[in-house]
């Protein structure tokens, strides 16, 4: 199935929203102080560039029928929002729960490695994490998981968090409803039989709303009322920024 002809309206909005979000990037100018990639405008940056490419892969995926794939990849761009719009309410705090929930991810797969490590008897490797965790321990003692729900309610952009749950188990997570896809009864007299379909067709309605949902999101993104457009970013800016980390 390939998007109906009604869809080019939709599918050409959606390269000029990836433009303008492209020109957003490439008009900023960012004065970078000590916080270096912490800077709430920095990370305001990223989420938006990450926020195009789902919206470029959902229409790709859409293109070939994919509902699934890309929804969600609609769901990331969802979180996204969520996200931006904890930015754009809370600045840097957003900032430093965002690196400390890296943190508290880094210390849940070091202990993962850890554990395995040792079960294989891998002394040199075991040496190595234990002494990984012990300087993330040391650099972040206190940690803690970030609550899309929090963020969302506590935003302007609160109804994200509906889309946000619906997409996750529609599409991104295994669940009853995005396996149930998959099954399709049939009818041969008065025998039932359940027919597993491996790529089964979407519906034009779901591929459309797909679309319109990542765009929408996008949309909502960049109308935020921050201050986080300004000029452009400076050739050495942007060099440092893809050799740092805000870690």
């Amino acid at each position: 199935m390939t998007p109906k002809p009604h869809y080019a309206p939709l599918l050409t909005y959606a390269q000029k929203l990836m433009d303008v979000g492209v020109g957003i990037i490439a008009g900023a100018k960012i004065e970078i102080g000590q916080e270096w990639a912490r800077n709430p405008k920095v990370v305001a940056l990223t989420l938006l560039s990450r926020s195009l490419g789902n919206l470029k892969g959902a229409v790709g995926m859409v293109q070939q029928s994919l509902v699934v794939e890309a929804r969600s990849l609609t769901r990331l761009a969802c979180e996204n929002l969520v996200c931006a719009g904890a930015l754009a309410a809370r600045g840097t705090g957003f900032v430093n729960d965002l690196v400390l929930d890296e943190a508290a991810s880094r210390k849940r797969n070091g202990k993962l490695l850890l554990e395995h490590a040792e079960d294989q008897n891998l002394a040199d490797v075991t040496h190595k994490l234990r002494g990984y965790l012990a300087e993330l321990e040391k650099k972040h003692p206190k940690v803690k998981g970030l609550n899309m729900r929090y963020e969302a309610e506590a935003s302007a952009v609160r109804q994200a968090y509906i889309w946000y749950t619906m997409l996750s188990g529609d599409a991104l997570h295994v669940s009853a409803t995005s396996l149930n896809r998959h099954l399709v009864r049939e009818r041969d007299g008065d025998t039932v039989y359940l027919r597993v379909d491996v790529a089964p067709e979407p519906t034009h309605e779901e591929m459309y709303d797909t679309v319109r949902s990542s765009a929408r999101f996008c949309l909502v993104y960049a109308s935020l009322p921050t201050t986080f457009w300004a000029a452009r970013l400076s050739a050495s800016c942007c060099v440092a920024w893809r050799t740092s980390s805000m870690f």
